[in-house]
């Protein structure tokens, strides 16, 4: 049976400063211990925080900037797709001015 570290991934020695297992006879790949991987769902959960925030913190600068729901609306979008990009983008422009 493959052990569960050799089932989820086998990669080059050279990536992520992985080291190789004995599991392998050369080091064409090695294992990466599963328990150092960031888990899919805390990546999402903090992502879907940042685009919650984002567009939240956004839509506000859109409103505040141009009293406009036209530009609520995209700024909202476009924080929520972008947080990271959109809310540098507004805090250059004067947040809410």
């Amino acid at each position: 049976m493959i052990s569960k570290a050799n089932a989820l991934l086998k990669i080059a020695p050279s990536t992520l400063g992985a080291t190789p297992t004995s599991s392998y006879s050369s080091l064409d790949g090695v294992c990466i211990d599963p328990n150092k991987i960031p888990s899919a769902t805390n990546i999402l959960a903090v992502h879907g925080l940042m685009s919650m925030a984002g567009a939240g913190l956004c839509a506000y600068h859109g409103w505040k900037r141009n009293e406009n729901y036209g530009w609520t609306i995209l700024w909202s979008l476009f924080g929520g797709v972008l947080p990271p990009i959109a809310l540098v983008v507004a805090l250059l422009q004067g947040f809410g001015d």
